[in-house]
């Protein structure tokens, strides 16, 4: 066997091992970004139930928000201020899941889901008119995509889990 040939076997060895390598590059950065995507999923996926967990773990909160979310306006200003406080932390939350969806960042069947339970949100007039009030604390382009939800969820006729769109509380 003569140098050239063996020259040549070598390049091809070498062009196959970085061949190989750049296959497997490509599958870990696919399996870092399907990662990446499940652990944004599961942190918007916890912002979500810690907002919950408000309402489910403090009564007195969740009688204010009964009411907020009918008439926010009628409240006395305390009570307006602390749901005022949750309605921004839902809406931030919100934008975090608009800002991961238009990058691409997030599960879609979760982003379905919980834009469902999110629409049915929108539609109560208390947090439309906290919501009012309030857009111009958030980007223009997050706000542009509200007011769509709202619009979207107004045509669909979404219905409340609890009726609460339809609920007169007396609290």
């Amino acid at each position: 066997m003569n140098w050239d040939a063996i020259g040549a076997v070598g390049e091809m060895i070498g062009a196959s091992a970085v061949v190989i390598s750049v296959i497997y590059l490509a599958l870990q950065i696919r399996k870092q970004t399907h990662e990446s995507r499940l652990a944004a999923t599961r942190e918007l996926n916890n912002h979500n139930l810690q907002a919950q967990a408000v309402l489910t773990d403090n009564g007195e909160i969740a009688s204010i928000y009964l009411r907020a979310v009918q008439d926010y306006e009628s409240l006395p200003d305390v009570d307006r201020l602390r749901i005022s406080l949750h309605f921004h932390r839902n809406f931030r939350i919100m934008e975090q899941q608009f800002l991961h969806t238009k990058s691409g960042n997030v599960e879609a069947s979760y982003l379905d889901s919980v834009n469902k339970a999110h629409r049915e949100w929108l539609i109560f007039p208390g947090v439309q008119q906290w919501w009012k009030l309030s857009k111009h604390y958030f980007d223009s382009i997050f706000c542009r995509h509200i007011e769509q939800e709202m619009e979207a969820g107004e045509k669909e006729e979404e219905a409340s889990t609890f009726q609460l769109n339809r609920l007169k509380t007396n609290q």
